[in-house]
């Protein structure tokens, strides 16, 4: 137990910074029904299942582990809610399993009830695909870095409550505005709450119809929120962008605001058109 908790702290964790988290360690093997039986998952919301690194090696082994621990969960929750139904589970708590080799993805889809009982991902595959994005485009590394790691900016659910009154009805846009004027945050989507219950009914990510308004009492909303891990990379990648695709050419001076003569160098000082730290006067987009 000491070993573990030292590795986790090794590898980052601050168990004493959590907040509103309780972290409770069980050792055991599980793929066996007799370790797992002390685990309350009657009581669970959702389940994350990762590969054990002492089997990585052997992708095909890694994979025969998750899957059994994952069907025997999904056995524990069935007979601990005899009313429940698969269906029923999945929505009562979801499941994500991680599997690595892609011989095991063949067999999860050709069984429809491997499906039912819970989500996959293909670890192996998202780095393979993350590798060729960055090495197609290196700027690319910023953006991934700063969304799925641990520190920037982060996709979050947040109640609705903190951008909108429960008796206000806004269109999709327009919450998005809000959620702007509110620390920056990005709206990404919501999600819809079943009632009198905290499960998710429903996730809508870019939702089309942005200009009907509804009531956004029941929902969380999907926001990108947080500072971001390279600020400076941010600035500089906006300033380019305008300055390429707006065609952007600011004044020093209450002079009339012309594009750049051509043959102008873009490094003299005096040049009234090129100089963005001495601005003063306002933008003309061309």
């Amino acid at each position: 137990m000491n070993q573990r908790s030292m590795l986790l702290e090794e590898s980052g964790l601050n168990i004493r910074a959590l907040k509103n988290v309780t972290l409770h360690h069980y050792f055991g093997i599980t793929s066996s029904r007799r370790h797992l039986e002390r685990l309350p998952v009657e009581d669970y919301t959702s389940c994350l299942i990762v590969a054990d690194e002492l089997f990585e090696q052997d992708l095909m082994h890694s994979d025969s582990h998750n899957i059994t621990t994952l069907l025997l969960m999904r056995n524990m929750q069935s007979k601990r809610h005899p009313s429940a139904r698969l269906g029923n589970l999945h929505t009562r708590c979801p499941m994500l399993c991680e599997i690595l080799d892609a011989r095991t993805q063949g067999s999860i889809c050709s069984s429809d009830e491997l499906n039912n009982t819970s989500d996959f991902v293909r670890s192996n595959e998202m780095v393979s695909r993350v590798l060729a994005m960055v090495s197609e485009d290196r700027t690319v590394n910023a953006i991934l870095d700063e969304l799925l790691g641990g520190q920037g900016c982060s996709l979050e659910l947040k109640p609705s409550a903190e951008y909108v009154h429960s008796s206000e009805s806004l269109t999709f846009l327009e919450l998005s505005a809000r959620a702007q004027e509110h620390d920056n945050d990005i709206l990404v989507g919501f999600q819809t709450i079943q009632e009198g219950s905290a499960l998710a009914a429903g996730t809508v990510l870019n939702p089309r119809d942005k200009f009907i308004r509804c009531n956004w009492e029941h929902m969380r909303l999907v926001v990108l929120t947080g500072s971001p891990l390279h600020p400076h990379l941010h600035e500089t990648q906006l300033m380019n962008a305008n300055q390429k695709h707006a065609g952007i050419y600011i004044a020093e001076n209450s002079e009339e605001l012309k594009p750049p003569n051509e043959g102008s160098c873009s490094h003299d000082p005096s040049c009234s058109h090129t100089s963005l730290a001495h601005f003063s006067t306002g933008v003309h987009v061309l």
